[in-house]
């Protein structure tokens, strides 16, 4: 199953008809980088939502809907000391990951 950042950011370059090579030059970044950030497993930078806002001139829908599929992209729920816990980082989720197998 697609990401939903992934899927967000391929429709945004098939209407600018770019690849993603073209995008992650626009966005100061090599190609795999972008593609790790999309299928996540790389973080998404801070200032990443200001640029393809910039570089693309999104609509306010859009932009909306980038704010939450970063934010999604973002904060992963993981349940532990009998509350729910937000991690942003992949080393995180599995360091929680081990702990619950212990």
């Amino acid at each position: 199953m697609t990401a939903p950042l992934a899927k967000f950011l391929r429709d945004i370059r098939i209407n600018h008809g770019e690849l993603l090579l073209h995008m992650a030059e626009k966005l100061g970044m090599g190609p795999s980088e972008l593609s790790a950030i999309e299928i996540g497993y790389a973080a998404v930078p801070e200032d990443f939502y200001t640029l393809v806002c910039r570089k693309y001139d999104l609509s306010r829908k859009e932009k909306f809907v980038l704010w939450y599929t970063i934010y999604r992209h973002r904060v992963i729920p993981r349940i532990g000391d009998d509350v729910f816990r937000f991690s942003d980082t992949r080393e995180d989720i599995e360091r929680g990951m081990m702990e619950s197998r212990e």
